[in-house]
């Protein structure tokens, strides 16, 4: 083949490419106006979109060279990006070190997927497990609230010890468990927390009547001085692709078991998380005190899921963190599922995640204050 066909045919698959990614590109834009269950190739593309954006402006790059008008299309069409790309990206590179003495007149809320304490791990390690470490990480953050999700609390201590005593030893007299599930009839539970160092003067839960890996939303109005603010606990239905968990495919070099069925898993995930997304809206929307929103949304900052919730909140994170702010130590750097929201009567003041591996998520803390 002659050098000209290699730069025409060269050319010829750059272009289809380019047309191919733009085209994905085009369809992640849409995710914030159309629900998954319409119409799930947009979903799928909006939970690429990390990877399609720095795709996109690769070729961007190539063509600005190769064919200038092309490029300046294509820098157009780029544009129809923003809102995903700024969703996904924290701006605040030189906020400085986080303070862990609270300002006068600050809230601090830690927010954790607490993986059960660890308590999987017990027998295999010979009764050994992180909890205790667990346990210090979120006594030295010294919050006024802690939201945490995959809570584990067991009714016969035989072999396991009480995590909401051990929270109380630790300063948060005033607490709500939401056990959503339960073994062994009835002696081990797992489900939601909210804990506080303010009185708690009401509460509720919201059940999701369907969800394998969904918890469902608890929440808890807490007295503070002379106000009183509302805070919500929510585990929205996750992915789960493959039968074995993300830590053990993890610790054994990729294997990712079974995956014949993830296609109809994402499925069913996005359908299920839809319907919990409307309820968990419309439980926020009926409060009559601010709120704050801690939770695992199962999906990402470019989802439909996520601007559905966040619509006419504050993102702690975009207000005060930076870079991806993954909360989810495996698979993907892009992996952001856990979100602290706040109503904009709060002024978020700092936010931090503790880069700790006791649990397969991270946990965030935040201060915030009502203006």
């Amino acid at each position: 083949m002659m050098p000209k066909d290699r730069f025409k045919w060269l050319k010829i698959t750059m272009l289809v490419i380019t047309i191919g990614v733009v085209l994905l590109y085009l369809l992640a834009c849409l995710v914030p106006f159309v629900a998954p269950t319409t119409f799930l190739p947009i979903a799928l593309a909006g939970l690429a979109f990390p990877g399609l954006f720095v795709l996109y402006f690769l070729l961007l790059i190539y063509w600005f060279f190769k064919k200038r008008k092309l490029a300046i299309v294509l820098s157009l069409l780029f544009l129809l990006g923003t809102q995903q790309f700024l969703a996904m990206i924290g701006m605040r590179f030189f906020a400085g070190e986080f303070e862990m003495v609270k300002k006068e007149g600050s809230i601090r809320v830690l927010n954790w997927n607490v993986f059960r304490w660890d308590e999987q791990n017990k027998k295999a390690r010979g009764g050994i497990t992180n909890r205790l470490n667990m346990m210090d990480v979120v006594q030295m953050q010294e919050a006024d609230v802690l939201c945490l999700q995959e809570f584990f609390e067991p009714y016969d201590y035989t072999y396991f010890e009480s995590n909401l005593k051990e929270l109380e030893k630790r300063g948060y007299p005033y607490q709500r468990f939401f056990a959503s599930s339960s073994v062994v009839n009835g002696k081990y539970k797992y489900g939601m927390a909210i804990l506080s160092r303010y009185p708690i003067v009401a509460t509720d839960t919201i059940d999701f009547e369907k969800g394998v890996h969904s918890e469902g939303i608890l929440w808890a109005d807490v007295q503070v001085n002379d106000k009183t603010i509302r805070v919500y606990s929510f585990h929205l239905e996750s992915f789960r692709l493959g039968k074995q968990s993300i830590i053990a495919r993890n610790e054994q070099a990729g294997n990712w078991g079974n995956t014949r069925n993830n296609a109809s898993k994402l499925k069913n995930a996005y359908a299920l998380r839809g319907q919990q997304v409307e309820i968990l809206k419309n439980e926020v929307a009926k409060s009559p005190f601010p709120v704050i929103l801690c939770g695992n949304l199962g999906d990402l900052p470019t989802s439909y899921s996520y601007f559905k919730v966040s619509n006419k909140l504050n993102d702690a994170f975009l207000e005060k963190g930076s870079g991806l702010g993954r909360s989810f130590r495996f698979v993907a750097p892009t992996l952001r599922v856990d979100y602290v929201f706040t109503d904009k009567r709060f002024a978020v003041e700092q936010f931090y995640m503790p880069d700790v591996n006791y649990s397969d998520h991270y946990p965030q803390v935040v201060d915030v204050k009502l203006k």
